[in-house]
């Protein structure tokens, strides 16, 4: 019998090492075959290890209960708990679905830029076109640039980290090698929401002098 993609996807996840199941239960109005994949994997890393799904246990890396609370770095890029994450990438883009309105349908926040978009109408479908992308023809170019920086940098992948930017992109870094460094992924989520959250509503060409960042704490001050 031929699998379905999900199925397919649950074959392929690589387990994260917290494997006990919480005893707790996810929200009822998501997607069904999202919450039966979640069910028999508790989350992993997909093969190619660029996306890495949220489980029911596990650390505050990887606990899908930890990972939405509104006072955790959510806050900074103005998600809710209408907005329930599943998923992120390797350069930390967190992927979610709307609860109460269209429900099944899936969307991206960029975290380098604080905007969001909408991503598949399916669980399914995200799976089949952005996932398990063969072609790459939606996230190809991130994903080069993700192979091309381990690679040509010899930089050894690590579970919950991001590749993240030196110089963030909102403060005009670039896509570029000598920029990029793999990063601890809720340090960059805090970093880069704080930074837009306080850049968001300056005038536009506001001359940013220094950005200090207390790495203890996860906060950061700009300096104008």
């Amino acid at each position: 019998m031929k699998l379905t993609k999900i199925e397919e996807m649950y074959n392929d996840l690589n387990k994260t090492p917290e494997a006990s199941l919480s005893s707790r239960e996810l929200p009822e109005d998501l997607p069904v075959k999202y919450k039966q994949l979640i069910a028999k994997t508790n989350g992993g890393y997909t093969e190619d290890r660029y996306f890495h799904f949220l489980g029911i246990s596990g650390t505050k890396y990887h606990n899908i209960f930890e990972w939405n609370k509104n006072d955790g770095w959510k806050q900074y890029f103005g998600l809710t708990d209408m907005h329930f994450v599943f998923a992120e990438d390797i350069f930390g883009n967190q992927y979610f679905f709307k609860r109460g309105r269209r429900k099944n349908a899936v969307y991206v926040l960029w975290i380098s830029t604080g905007a969001t978009d909408f991503m598949a109408d399916t669980f399914e479908s995200f799976v089949r076109d952005i996932v398990d992308d063969t072609l790459e023809e939606v996230m190809g170019d991130l994903k080069n640039l993700a192979r091309i920086f381990l690679k040509h940098t010899g930089t050894k992948w690590k579970t919950f980290c991001h590749i993240s930017h030196k110089k963030p992109l909102i403060l005009s870094g670039k896509d570029e090698l000598e920029n990029l460094e793999l990063s601890d992924s809720l340090t960059n989520l805090f970093f880069l929401g704080q930074l837009i959250s306080q850049l968001k509503h300056l005038p536009p060409g506001t001359s940013v002098k220094n950005v200090i960042m207390n790495k203890e704490k996860r906060e950061v001050q700009i300096v104008f």
